[in-house]
């Protein structure tokens, strides 16, 4: 797992749809053995995917990953193998590599800043408060109020129109500030955190060109979240994703991995490949066709050889 360089706290949620237990698929897991702690099973096995764009790791702890989960959720471990079985079947779990991918949960999944938060229960005040300051005006027209509160009244109401129109001049100003900052040259601020997906995203599709381009953001919103809250800078980011373009193990090419990466776990494992865990190095072969070793297996190399 990469260590994660973040800025402040975030917070995790997983929407849970309305018709969640009237889908064909859950009746039908309920209805089999032990169902309804089946679909109890399920959703914990969601929560456990919230901070990981919708997977389950397997640590290593235990002999398979189905054990690990019997062990993190207190449960009899037959009791979760029929679940993934029941899962499996209808195609609500996939295997990827050792872990788990559950479709479903990253769907639902939705984060945010804790500074987004504290913004969030600003505005509720403000509106609040807005809404606390129509209720008397609304009482001010209903009664019979004197000539100097109806003046009052015009009053507030001007001065309200001018605060809207100097905030729909101040968001105008934004606005032409960030697209001055869209024509900064990347140099000027390569040392900088880099906090705006849409570079992020950019910049992989434009440097990546083996991969899979990224059409649609929302897709990697959880990983995308994580990373504009954390430290890393532009130079930080074309240089792995140079380096993953770069490194066979990562396109597939090897013979212990077929298939590509995607954007969303190069985006979680980003500092395994700053730091050349997946770098593919040159075999020294004498006389014979240039053959080629990931970082993984040239430490395997070595210690076969010791």
């Amino acid at each position: 797992m990469s260590s994660a360089k973040s800025s402040g706290k975030r917070y995790f949620w997983w929407r849970l749809r309305n018709d969640f237990f009237t889908q064909i698929t859950i009746k039908k897991l309920r209805r089999s053995d032990n169902g309804d702690k089946k679909a109890i099973i399920y959703l914990q096995m969601i929560l456990m995917t919230i901070h990981q764009d919708g997977y389950l790791r397997y640590d290593g702890i235990e002999d398979d990953i189905s054990e690990e989960i019997a062990l993190y959720l207190n449960e009899p471990v037959e009791v979760i193998q029929d679940t993934i079985k029941a899962l499996k079947e209808m195609n609500l779990i996939e295997i990827v590599e050792d872990d788990f991918f559950l479709p479903e949960a990253q769907k639902g999944i939705g984060s945010e800043c804790s500074s987004a938060e504290r913004m969030r229960r600003k505005r509720a005040r403000d509106k609040e408060a807005s809404q606390s300051d129509n209720d008397v005006t609304q009482q001010l027209h209903e009664s019979d109020a004197q000539v100097t509160q109806s003046l009052h009244t015009c009053d507030v109401e001007k001065s309200r129109e001018e605060n809207r129109k100097k905030e729909i001049e101040t968001d105008k100003e934004k606005e032409r500030e960030e697209e001055k900052s869209y024509s900064i040259p990347i140099s000027d601020s390569s040392r900088k955190p880099l906090n705006d997906p849409d570079i992020i995203v950019q910049r992989f599709n434009e440097i990546c060109t083996s991969f899979k381009p990224v059409n649609d953001m929302l897709k990697f919103s959880s990983s995308l979240s994580n990373a504009v809250c954390s430290d890393y800078t532009l130079n930080d980011y074309e240089e792995a994703f140079k380096k993953a373009e770069a490194s066979d193990y990562l396109k597939g090419l090897t013979e212990n991995k077929t298939y590509p990466s995607d954007f969303g776990w190069i985006l979680e494992h980003l500092e395994e490949i700053l730091h050349g865990k997946y770098d593919t190095f040159k075999k020294n072969v004498p006389d014979e066709d240039e053959e080629w070793y990931t970082a993984d297996e040239l430490w395997g190399r070595k210690e076969n050889s010791q």
